[in-house]
């Protein structure tokens, strides 16, 4: 995949990603970690294959499924999704939507959306990275 490629994918993972969020917050305030990942273009999702985990373990367990998915492709990118609690300077809290978002070169960024909690219908605002 070209680098316009790379970038049109990465953007539609997320974008996917943002929606299935929506949809589930829609129905409780918080939801299961999941994963995206593109091999060679082709976009696949990872859900929690079932069991009692804690949401650190969901995310430990889609983290191996989407090495062994990855690790021997040419081209491929992931997206892990969780929820998660920011807290600014000042002690503000934010709820947010988290996407590590891992290239096959290895490079890692985070990136955050704010939920908003205040209506019956939860909305996800504009993404931000944190440095």
């Amino acid at each position: 995949m070209s680098e316009p490629d790379i970038q049109a994918t990465l953007e539609r993972m997320l974008q996917l990603s943002i929606d299935l969020c929506r949809t589930l917050l829609k129905h409780n305030e918080t939801f299961y970690p999941f994963a995206s990942v593109a091999i060679d273009g082709d976009i696949q999702c990872i859900f929690n294959s079932g069991g009692d985990y804690r949401e650190h373990q969901i995310i430990e367990q889609l983290e191996d499924e989407i090495w062994a998915r990855t690790h021997q492709v040419q081209q491929s990118l992931s997206v892990l999704v969780y929820s998660g609690l920011m807290v600014d300077d000042r002690g503000h809290k934010r709820d947010v939507v988290v996407c590590d978002v891992t290239t096959q070169e290895g490079e890692q960024h985070q990136i955050y959306y704010p939920v908003n909690f205040a209506c019956a219908n939860p909305q996800i605002g504009a993404p931000f990275t944190s440095e």
